[in-house]
């Protein structure tokens, strides 16, 4: 995709002439966060469109106005920063919501299970001892899980599909601790 009109033609840093269109080479030089591959076009009057095979964005910004001063470029550099950022966050942040929610109904249900003891004395308090241990267990469980989810998930970039259903896959799992949760909790009895 790269054709250089000159080996050391770079018309701004990190970038490349090709096809007709500017190709941003090096992420790093240019300063934004712009994926290698991403090529573009800006015209006279405010028009610009940019595609990113890499994170299957384009966008189409057009205005009728002059770019006389180069103030154009700055919006268009502007309105390239903010799609890559609400691609980033967009998709990421429902996807953390989405699993913090279902995280915390667990939870809440779990701890629906916890009954008050009969009686005021010890014996009252270790008659539901195995079914509060089963909770605490089952918490920390919960609770280590959500953490490495969490860690998981500050280094993704975008979420795609097949993260999606493997997140719901994951949810799912998880759903079933309160059942299991209560069943060990009610072995006590047996």
């Amino acid at each position: 995709m790269q054709t250089p009109v000159h080996p050391k033609l770079e018309p701004f840093p990190g970038t490349s002439w090709g096809l007709g269109v500017l190709v941003r080479m090096d992420s790093a030089k240019i300063g934004r966060p712009v994926s290698n591959g991403t090529y573009g076009w800006s015209g006279a009057f405010g028009t610009h469109f940019f595609a990113s095979p890499k994170d299957n964005l384009s966008a189409v910004f057009m205005t009728n106005r002059s770019d006389i001063g180069g103030s154009g470029s700055i919006v268009s550099k502007r309105i390239e920063e903010l799609v890559f950022e609400q691609e980033e966050s967009m998709s990421k942040s429902r996807m953390e919501a989405f699993s913090d929610g279902v995280l915390a109904i667990i939870i809440t249900i779990m701890v629906l299970e916890l009954k008050v003891p009969e009686g005021s004395n010890w014996s009252a308090l270790q008659s539901v001892a195995p079914v509060f241990a089963a909770y605490i267990l089952s918490y920390i469980y919960v609770g280590l899980n959500w953490v490495n989810h969490h860690h998981l998930l500050s280094i993704v970039k975008a979420v795609d599909g097949k993260m999606l259903w493997a997140n719901l896959a994951w949810l799912f799992a998880m759903s079933l601790i309160p059942v299991g949760t209560a069943w060990i909790g009610q072995l006590h009895t047996i």
